[in-house]
């Protein structure tokens, strides 16, 4: 009887323990879903500032890109030697020729301009609308130019934007100053535009504070005062700073708004973005009750799944009994299987040894802690020698980094190849080993270290050696050959095809009887000129050597448009020549100039685009045009001149490391190289 009393007094204990659990369960649940609400909301903070920050970073970069692209267009038309001397003609019809290609650019430019340092128009494309204010003879600054949004700037156009750049003259000094009108509308499109969360809005001001865009289609608070506001936040930013963002409050409202404020580097304008706060934090406090509820449904879970699992461990101690005998039964099986994984093994063993290959197993430190005996041949070490070494040991010091950055990008359950690193052998020489190797897990997923085959490949590698030499030599020959034949044509015969032009016409004015037929022998002397100054630009145009490789891609694109074979849309970054190979250089240039070629020559294109860009230490050059496109496996089996110009190409990047992607359906074809400034062997 008092058995039974003990044993009911200690089912009442457990039952009160049990409550008592399920009510600390729900408390610590209350305490979890505020914790939870303060970290989301901490964090819904922190993202909408860094959303805010990236949007207004971004716009702000694209304005500053668009800026320096046409300053950079208005630069490389100002450095025309035909340009300076059309100045010194001061011929208005030769000089709005410059003109016409910065009206190509589209919207964002209404006028193009030429005027002296007095001020005075030399030329102007269109003629009509009204004068442009610049700022007083003597204060234009030498170097490019970007004005603020001024009412009165350009008349009675109404208020507009102006880019110029100095032009310097023959004489070295300022001869007059090229530049062009933008409207603002332009800027206002691009913002009204710019996709946006509900209750974003953008402002753009210049130097002096003036809006000159701003991007209201999903504001939720009034348009003035949100004004207002992104004229406070954009007083936040001083000299030193490029960007600022924070929680700010609209004046008289007491709305608060994320904001953003970020520099565009060209201009000295600014950028400022800001969301309403209601707005952005309404789909966290929709989260924070998703997970309310869901914490009070895993409540009533775990209630049931205690009931469930009381029961089931009754039904379990049923069942250990007979586990404990069925477990005595698998003892004896696995001594069994044993015996025989034994053999298996030794078996396995005999064959790795007997393997050409160097058969290898790594511990997760990267230890060796099983090499074949083929080891000897290769390496010349016992393999006693290496057991406890790390792989990394034997590998030529040069060679590290590359077998560090690959074993970093390689997961610990993933396959790693590295087709050729060099061993340093006991005796001292050098041989080429290409590494294969896959990640050892066990039954739990957990990493045991790596298994793997090691290839003397010294042969191989020395050839492939001698063969990129030799391709290198002889490609840099043709390229001396290309140089010396194109000074030749334009030096030697370009010098004698003048003297003899210009004795025809001294014989055709003292002639009058055969005038005909010398002026048909100056033209066919004329078009002999052209055509040779033609052929030895093709072979080497002087403007990559003495100008580099942004303005020689500028003048390809401007003679293939201007010659009307093909439409060209060119975004060319300014590239630091200096930081550039020769080898490399001339690699792009000839890329580009093959793909052009390739474009007029097969697409059935009319336009195509060109790129050159600097990004993540990466020279990239890209070509795109909108023709029929082309089966690559194909073109490359059948051979003809498609597959040479592409061999070319890779042939041109790999000699100095880079790399040719082809990407090409039927809406048009993309040639992308990309290549390290300094190039490499």
């Amino acid at each position: 009887m008092s058995g039974s009393k003990f044993s009911g007094s200690s089912a009442r204990r457990s039952q009160w323990v049990g409550y008592g659990a399920l009510l600390a369960v729900i408390l610590l649940g209350a305490v979890y879903s505020l914790a939870v609400f303060g970290t989301i909301k901490d964090q819904a903070l922190s993202e909408n500032l860094e959303a805010n920050l990236v949007q207004a970073e971004t716009a702000s970069r694209f304005i500053s890109e668009q800026q320096e692209g046409l300053l950079n267009l208005l630069g490389v038309i100002a450095s025309r030697d035909r340009l300076r001397r059309a100045l010194v003609g001061n011929d208005p019809a030769a000089l709005a020729s410059f003109l016409q290609p910065v009206l190509a650019m589209g919207p964002q430019t209404n006028s193009a301009f030429l005027v002296d340092p007095e001020g005075l128009y030399m030329a102007r494309v269109p003629q009509v609308g009204g004068e442009v204010k610049l700022p007083p003879v003597g204060v234009l600054p030498p170097a490019p130019w970007v004005s603020g949004l001024e009412p009165g700037r350009c008349g009675p156009v109404g208020p507009c934007l102006v880019l110029s750049v100095p032009v310097i003259g023959i004489d070295g000094k300022t001869a007059a100053y090229l530049g062009v009108t933008q409207p603002p509308a332009f800027w206002k499109n691009f913002f009204s535009q710019l996709a946006a969360r509900p209750g974003r809005t953008y402002f753009l001001f210049d130097q002096e504070g003036r809006v000159v865009a701003a991007g209201l289609a999903k504001a939720e608070l009034p348009a003035g005062a949100l004004e207002d506001m992104a004229s406070l936040v954009r007083r936040h930013l001083n000299p030193k700073q490029r960007h600022w963002a924070g929680v700010a409050s609209l004046p008289g409202s007491g709305e608060q708004v994320f904001a953003a404020v970020a520099l565009v580097a060209a201009s000295g304008w600014s950028v400022v973005v800001m969301h309403d706060y209601q707005t952005a934090m309404a789909p966290n406090r929709a989260m924070f009750r998703s997970i309310f509820l869901f914490l009070a449904l895993l409540l009533c879970c775990l209630i049931f799944l205690g009931g469930l699992l009381f029961t089931r461990y009754r039904a379990q101690e049923r069942r250990l009994v007979s586990i404990k005998g069925e477990a005595r039964h698998l003892e004896a099986l696995v001594a069994e299987r044993t015996a025989d994984l034994e053999v298996s093994t030794q078996r396995y063993l005999s064959l790795v040894q007997d393997l050409p290959d160097v058969v290898f197993e790594l511990d997760q430190d990267g230890r060796y802690t099983f090499v074949s005996r083929a080891v000897e041949g290769v390496l010349g070490y016992q393999p006693g020698e290496m057991l406890g070494r790390t792989q990394r040991e034997f590998v030529l010091p040069q060679d590290r980094p590359k077998y560090d950055q690959q074993k970093a990008r390689t997961e610990q359950d993933e396959p790693m190849s590295i087709l050729a690193l060099r061993h340093q052998t006991a005796d001292g020489r050098v041989r080429w080993l290409s590494l294969h190797s896959r990640g050892l897990s066990d039954a739990r997923g957990r990493s045991l270290g790596r298994r793997g085959v090691a290839r003397d490949v010294t042969q191989q590698v020395l050839a492939e050696r001698r063969v990129r030499e030799l391709s290198g030599q002889l490609i840099n020959a043709q390229e001396e050959e290309r140089k010396r034949l194109a000074l030749d044509l334009h030096d030697e015969m370009g010098q004698v095809l003048s003297a003899l032009k210009i004795g025809l016409q001294t014989l055709a004015r003292n002639h009058e009887k055969v005038r005909p037929d010398l002026d048909r022998l100056i033209r066919l002397t004329q078009e002999v000129m052209d055509r040779s100054r033609s052929l030895a630009y093709r072979l080497r145009p002087a403007i990559l050597d003495n100008f580099g490789l942004t303005a020689a891609l500028t003048d390809l694109c401007e003679s293939l448009s201007e010659d009307g074979v093909l439409s060209i849309t060119s975004h060319l970054e300014k590239i630091d020549d200096r930081a550039l190979g020769p080898a490399v250089k001339t690699t792009l240039f000839r890329f580009v100039q093959e793909a052009l070629t390739n474009v007029i020559k097969h697409s059935q294109s009319t336009k195509a685009e060109v790129s050159l860009s600097a990004r993540d230490g990466l020279i990239r050059a890209e070509v795109r045009d909108f023709g029929r496109g082309f089966d690559v496996e194909q073109i490359l089996e059948q051979g003809g001149g498609s597959r040479l110009g592409l061999l070319g190409m890779h042939e041109r990047l790999n000699l100095v490391g880079g790399r040719l992607t082809i990407k090409t359906s039927t809406q048009g074809t993309v040639l992308v190289a990309e290549v390290q400034p300094g190039g490499q062997a």
